[in-house]
């Protein structure tokens, strides 16, 4: 493809070329996501064109080869987050990490990357693009009803995912060099290949990572998270990370060891933390106060209260196979989470079981009226 050069970092490329989405630097400015500009307009660097499209060939320390693909090319894993692969690519062809990624596809540096960004993210890096769709998932938050989809699967509740605050786990980052989908989700709190807790935040500036970080081994700060302490897990929290592996097909992971993960290892992904998220949110007498996967996991102590959360839920379900459910207050969440597991669209095993839950706690006094707000409960009786 033939291109006259208008710069030391530009060029003019034929109008009959294939259109894509490159940066254009014309003008020694930054106007990512430019494409064809027509005859006479002005492009979005402020730079008038003749019908030819721009391009830069650096964009921050990366080259752009002339079809807008960087030079360092990889497939993503089969088991990679979609923004860990952005972020790896991006740092092995000398981006400013996603940074860069997220201003040449026009969006801000607090936006998250969607599945709809995979066919260019694929065109510059190498990715398959159906693959990286999935693995960068698909929001639905401001749509009724509000949905996610992860992995191929779809999650009722985008507070399941947690993008805010990563998690790694740095012997797989030493060992395999990528994150894992897994770790994207608030529950995860364990590595399952290592049964090490996950890392949040860097030891030395105390920050929790972000995906705007420079590298996936380090921090924004600088530091390398080559080896960081980490504490043991208990056995639950390692059965809901294999649950949640199995759940996505990665690889497989050892039976479950404990009730809590024999409870979730036949349901599905999104029904199994309905009920988690209801189990951890109920107050008994061994808590002082209720943790469920919601909203608040989102803060800076969000690795604390997802251990937390499974460690309430074991508690939880060890009163409930006791007959000791009568004390609990149960609240308004909780039983709208059991509620959405009754319908339809799930699986029969997670129907029967959120059935199950629901009939013990209509049982008390307190949960004994709710029928007419939750009608999956009126028809308790009929079952």
């Amino acid at each position: 493809m033939a291109g006259t050069s208008v710069g030391p970092s530009t060029e003019l490329v034929s109008a009959d070329s294939k259109e894509y989405r490159v940066p254009c630097a014309v003008g020694r400015r930054a106007a990512f996501g430019a494409t064809r500009v027509e005859s006479g307009q002005t492009c979005r660097c402020g730079q008038r064109s003749s019908g030819a499209y721009r391009r830069a060939s650096h964009v921050g320390r990366g080259a752009v080869t002339e079809l807008g693909k960087f030079p360092v090319r990889d497939e993503i894993r089969a088991a990679e987050s979609g923004h860990g692969y952005a972020l790896r690519m991006a740092s092995a062809n000398g981006l400013n990490g996603l940074a860069d990624v997220k201003k040449m596809l026009g969006k801000t540096r607090f936006a998250v990357l969607d599945a709809a960004d995979a066919g260019e993210i694929s065109r510059w890096f190498g990715a398959e693009p159906l693959r990286l769709a999935l693995a960068l998932g698909h929001t639905g938050i401001g749509s009724e009803p509000e949905a996610y989809e992860l992995g191929g699967l779809r999650l009722s509740r985008s507070y399941f995912i947690n993008r805010s605050q990563p998690r790694i786990c740095c012997a797989c980052l030493a060992k395999d060099g990528y994150c894992r989908l897994a770790w994207e989700l608030c529950v995860v709190t364990t590595c399952s290949l290592h049964s090490t807790t996950l890392c949040q935040a860097c030891p030395n500036c105390g920050q929790a990572l972000r995906w705007d970080r420079p590298h996936l081994s380090q921090c924004r700060c600088g530091w390398v998270l080559g080896s960081v302490a980490c504490e043991t897990p208990v056995a639950e929290e390692i059965d809901v990370a294999c649950w949640i592996e199995r759940a996505f097909r990665m690889d497989a992971r050892p039976s479950p060891t404990t009730p809590l993960g024999r409870l979730l290892d036949p349901l599905s992904l999104d029904a199994g933390l309905h009920i988690l998220s209801a189990l951890a949110s109920v107050k008994h007498g061994r808590t002082r106060h209720a943790t469920s996967i919601q909203p608040q996991l989102r803060k800076r102590n969000s690795l604390a209260s997802a251990r937390e959360a499974i460690a309430n839920a074991a508690v939880a379900l060890d009163q409930l196979a006791r007959g000791r459910q009568g004390h609990w207050r149960v609240p308004v969440s909780a039983m709208e989470l059991l509620a959405e597991a009754c319908a339809s669209s799930y699986a029969a095993a997670d129907r029967q079981l959120a059935i199950s839950i629901l009939a013990s706690l209509r049982c008390k006094p307190a949960t004994a009226n709710w029928g007419s707000r939750f009608p999956q409960t009126s028809q308790l009786p009929l079952l």
